[in-house]
């Protein structure tokens, strides 16, 4: 199955983790012991709208731990990885028919389909992902503490670096698929699990829809350069003469100088993914690194400090090597004016996707 990347894994952290290291819900501690107020057990919902008979494919989605990149920019591949001491590793596909009530689970029923990878105990060792054995294999985790004992290589897993086949769905129907960390049958089960799982979400079937519900956690796994994907769409009648407010957290998470900008569509193929104007917020963040104004006009914003060569419109806030929004929320808020989207035609250049 070939399916055009857009731009950036799927992810969720494991029910152990801490939110610091960059997921705002499925985590069960904002630094352990400490509890995190926002966490959900049912992690992240995707919903998935079909308008014909189609088939829900997944990539990757077992927990297969690869090494760090030669370049130290991140972890190999779909870029599994422990973000402590290694264990097990446990994430669950659960999807529902909403009987065309997303916004309710009221009347879901029973799931639909479920898939349980549970406790996985896997490092890839492939030369490409991980290395010879003995060689990486102590590079698995951010924490650098090695795998766990008895842990199999899982380079050849057909779910590994593959799409696997979920579930089929039925003209007519809205689905939710959730994917999460805790276990269903034993909530507090999993509270050991610190770890990163990245996967895909793809449906065939002609005219056929997914998209995050509410939420998503995203990990855009690239050593340098720029990284775009889609974010959301916003057509004329959603946002003419209204405020988007996006909310991001933890969007600093890199080894280097980075910064953030967000491009509407518009009527005109000149302007289109342009940079946009936005005013914004944060909440405070851990640290005493804070050089940026939290609030004002700008159209970019400096996520992570270091050395490098700011996009046209940027500015270099701070060289630290400091990550400035680290367990913090970032609020951007742009006002569309009443004719976005005129004239009509032609109308939003990219159906109103930004």
């Amino acid at each position: 199955m070939a399916v055009s990347s857009q731009g950036f894994f799927g992810a969720i952290e494991g029910d152990g983790s801490n939110t610091s290291t960059g997921d705002a819900f499925a985590p069960y501690y904002n630094g352990n012991p400490t509890l995190n107020s926002a966490y959900n057990p049912a992690g992240y919902e995707y919903d998935i709208v079909a308008n014909s008979t189609g088939t829900v494919y997944l990539y990757d989605p077992i927990f297969c731990a690869t090494s760090t990149k030669q370049d130290g920019s991140g972890h190999a591949g779909a870029g599994d990885h422990w973000l402590g001491t290694p264990v097990p590793a446990s994430t669950y596909y659960i999807m529902y028919d909403t009987q065309n009530t997303p916004l309710t689970t009221a009347d879901d029923g029973p799931p639909v389909k479920e898939v349980d990878y549970a406790n996985q105990n896997m490092v890839d060792e492939s030369a490409k992902y991980g290395g010879a054995a003995g060689t990486n294999q102590y590079n698995y985790s951010d924490s650098g503490s090695g795998i766990p004992s008895g842990a199999t290589d899982c380079q050849s897993n057909l779910a590994h670096n593959n799409w696997v086949t979920f579930s089929n769905v039925t003209a007519g129907h809205t689905y939710r698929l959730m994917v999460t960390t805790t276990d269903p049958n034993n909530p507090a089960g999993n509270r050991n699990e610190n770890f990163e799982n990245m996967f895909s979400i793809a449906v065939s079937g002609t005219n056929n829809q997914i998209h995050g519900n509410g939420s998503m956690e995203t990990y855009a796994n690239i050593g340098s350069g720029s990284q775009e994907f889609y974010l959301a769409q916003i057509d004329r009648l959603a946002g003419a003469g209204k405020t988007v407010e996006i909310d991001l957290f933890d969007p600093g998470d890199t080894n280097g100088a980075s910064w953030l900008q967000i491009e509407p569509d518009t009527t005109s193929s000149s302007t289109a993914w342009q940079p946009a104007t936005f005013s914004y917020t944060s909440t405070t963040p851990n640290g005493t690194v804070s050089p940026w104004p939290t609030s004002g006009s700008t159209n970019c914003i400096q996520t992570h400090g270091g050395t490098g060569t700011p996009p046209a419109g940027c500015t270099q806030t701070s060289s630290n090597n400091n990550s400035f929004y680290n367990n913090a929320w970032v609020s951007i808020f742009i006002t569309l004016d009443t004719n976005y989207g005129l004239p009509n035609p032609p109308g939003l250049i990219n159906n109103g996707w930004w």
